[in-house]
């Protein structure tokens, strides 16, 4: 498994979750806090059209095995474990625009007020290595893009992320973008990327849920999911589809599916810190 290098690792803060520098990741890694906008991005954050097709994860993508399993890739979709999320997915019938999740944390709902979905690619000069990301993020409160997209952070709130990040050992000037599959989380694998694949493939996948205090801190670090399946079924120009079975620390557990707006973030890569709003 190979760690980000630490110009990537900067680089990541700029739209990982609500920003401190507080949170904690799994097995003592960093988790990564920028703005309150979907995931985290290695450079511009740009919603590049170009990383949104994706090839089918039959043909043995990131990280799987020839029998279809996969310790940090998608498995072939006919094995999804089939949780009432996944069997909305693999029925072939979209979930609606915006969000639902089923299951608790720490005895609380996860908030669904909002989604949106970040998909790009990018380069880090000091490595020559290029990334495809995909990201998507479930807050509790209205206007997520549009704040994110007016350099401003939302304080006292709830955010589910999913994060995607994809490089080619083979090929490092030029990252496939993530495709359509069901993949395999486990928070051991968390903190750096898979071993190339057949094809060269590396996947990082995280998935932490935060709780943000009124100064966009993190009070008690980010929560890392510890195990599950995250379940990507379609990218559009307009929208990232999909739904996800996940455990948590403590026995939570999460189900749920996301018909996620793209949200463009191009226009504020260099905007600097953002504002936070209370």
């Amino acid at each position: 498994m190979r760690v980000l290098p630490v110009a990537s690792v900067l680089l990541l803060t700029w739209i990982a979750g609500c920003s401190s520098g507080s949170g904690s990741g799994p097995a003592g890694g960093a988790h990564t806090e920028g703005t309150a906008d979907s995931g985290g991005s290695q450079g511009s954050p740009g919603d590049g059209a170009d990383s949104g097709g994706a090839a089918s994860p039959d043909g043995g993508g990131t990280g799987a095995a020839a029998d279809g399993s996969s310790e940090s890739g998608p498995t072939k979709p006919d094995g999804h474990a089939g949780s009432d999320a996944g069997s909305m997915i693999d029925s072939g019938s979209p979930p609606p625009p915006g969000a639902s999740i089923e299951g608790t944390i720490a005895g609380q709902p996860v908030g669904t007020t909002d989604t949106m979905a970040v998909v790009t690619s990018f380069h880090d000069p000091p490595t020559g290595m290029d990334t495809s990301y995909l990201g998507v993020s479930i807050v509790d409160y209205a206007g997520q893009c549009a704040l994110s997209q007016a350099n401003l952070e939302k304080g006292s709130a709830t955010e589910l992320d999913v994060d995607f990040y994809l490089e080619n050992a083979n090929d490092p000037g030029n990252a496939p973008p993530i495709a359509p599959g069901t993949y395999a989380y486990d928070v051991s694998n968390a903190n750096g990327f898979s071993a190339p694949d057949a094809n060269g493939d590396e996947l990082l996948l995280q998935v932490f849920y935060d709780v943000i205090d009124d100064t966009c801190h993190l009070p008690n670090a980010g929560l890392f999911a510890t195990q599950g399946t995250v379940t990507i079924s379609a990218v559009t120009a307009s929208a990232v589809i999909g739904g996800f079975d996940l455990d948590f620390p403590n026995g939570d557990h999460l189900t749920g599916t996301f018909n996620s707006p793209r949200c463009d973030l191009s226009g504020v890569a260099d905007a600097g810190e953002p504002t936070c709003q209370p």
